[in-house]
């Protein structure tokens, strides 16, 4: 990277900051808290100044776009896709894709930066270099290594694009490398946002014996006359706008009742955890960004009161469909 170009933009001292993401408790089906780091404010003498206190230069010296830079300096802004097993065995288990967040926080005398990811219900910070030329930034980073799932990412940006692999320190892992190709998208909670997923089959959520999906009850074995069924009304039924009824909710299914439940987290941005919730709205949800660890305080007293009922039913529903009638 040269020098000269580095002067000319005065991008030495460029940092973004993002709303800090504290990890809590539980808020999806069976939740677990998570064991991420906690990103902490750097208490160093190195040159360090916030998003809030950038300022641009002259348009005429400027060599880096006046809107990429005033994007990043938005609090919500964050790149978004799809974290994709390089090479996926179906039969050492994992996950061959995940929604992955990645939020740039700092950088640091032009060289070091900042950041972290959230993914799978997990927030780890990272640092390394940066190399930036224009646009164009080249980023080497590491997580901090206490979590077995933690790696290194080497990544490209490209204005509206970041790309790259990651690499797992643990080679042994069932999914050892991932790529990923995110785009740039501005989180913003909307209360109107729903599913448009309609009527499905779960089984692919369950296990896999002898090629046939099948679950477990104790000591008995379901195979596929017992399913456990999503229908329309996952897609129907609004808990962030509208009072719900017992009326409402006393036919449902159980997963009917826990999408409808956690479609209220998911537009807050709650990264889920648990597997089965996390595979539908990454996989079948495009407006969902897994944007924080902890959205119990953004809840609006509606979503509070209607997720209170929806639970209440939960515990009764019934989990399984037959498929030759209910």
């Amino acid at each position: 990277m040269k020098k000269s170009l580095i002067g000319i933009i005065g991008i030495v001292s460029l940092l973004f900051v993002r709303c800090g993401e504290q990890e809590t408790n539980e808020e999806g089906i069976n939740m677990t808290s998570t064991s991420s780091n906690v990103i902490e404010e750097q208490s160093r003498g190195d040159s360090i100044i916030t998003t809030n206190e950038i300022e641009l230069p002259n348009e005429k010296e400027s060599l880096v776009d006046k809107n990429f830079i005033e994007s990043l300096n938005s609090d919500k802004f964050c790149y978004v896709g799809q974290f994709e097993a390089l090479d996926f065995d179906y039969e050492s288990g994992g996950m061959q894709s995940n929604n992955i967040t990645i939020q740039f926080d700092s950088v640091i005398n032009d060289t070091l930066i900042y950041g972290h990811s959230i993914v799978a219900g997990n927030l780890r910070s990272f640092n390394g270099s940066v190399l930036i030329d224009h646009n164009y930034w080249e980023v080497d980073v590491k997580e901090p290594g206490d979590d077995k799932y933690d790696g290194q990412f080497i990544m490209e940006l490209n204005e509206t694009i970041l790309s790259g692999k990651w690499y797992a320190n643990d080679s042994k892992l069932e999914v050892p490398i991932r790529e990923f190709e995110l785009k740039s998208e501005m989180f913003e909670y909307n209360p109107n946002l729903m599913l448009k997923i309609g009527w499905f089959n779960l089984s692919q959520f369950g296990k896999l014996k002898d090629g046939e999906a099948y679950y477990e009850e104790g000591d008995e074995v379901y195979y596929d006359e017992l399913v456990e069924t999503l229908t329309e009304a996952s897609s129907e039924i609004n808990a962030s706008t509208q009072i719900l009824t017992k009326k409402d909710l006393e036919n449902l299914y159980k997963t009917d009742l826990e999408i409808i439940r956690n479609t209220i987290y998911a537009r807050h941005g709650y990264s889920f955890k648990n597997r089965k919730i996390r595979n539908i709205f990454d996989r079948y949800v495009d407006w969902y960004i897994p944007f924080s660890m902890d959205v119990s305080k953004k809840l609006t007293g509606l979503e509070m009161k209607n997720i209170t009922l929806i639970k209440r039913y939960e515990k009764h529903a019934e989990t399984y469909y037959d498929s030759f009638g209910r």
